[in-house]
């Protein structure tokens, strides 16, 4: 199976729960039982990271948005420890800290 050996980060920075929210919470379900090695990124304090805590995905709690310095040097060395495959950005705030985050 091709999934087997994937592995996917899924980032938001939404601090409430929307749709997208809800979307991405199933990708992350629906990837896991078909064997992608999933791990998030997201705020430690929203809808969507109190799922995280209760769950047994590997995640990164992040302040805010996740642009502050100390969750850029987080989130860079999550990813590179992870061993990503595909990052998916739920929403465009997301990119912009996660792109800083990764550039070499």
């Amino acid at each position: 199976m091709i999934a087997n050996g994937l592995g996917v980060t899924l980032i938001s920075s939404q601090p409430q729960w929307g749709g997208g929210e809800q979307w991405l919470w199933s990708l992350g379900k629906g990837l896991s039982q078909i064997g992608v090695r999933v791990h998030w990124i997201a705020p430690e304090n929203s809808p969507l990271g109190q799922r995280l805590q209760q769950s047994s995905f590997s995640w990164l709690p992040v302040q805010g948005k996740g642009r502050s310095l100390r969750d850029l040097s987080a989130i860079r060395g999550f990813i590179r420890r992870s061993d990503i495959d595909v990052i998916h950005f739920n929403d465009s705030h997301a990119v912009i800290g996660t792109s800083l985050a990764v550039l070499d």
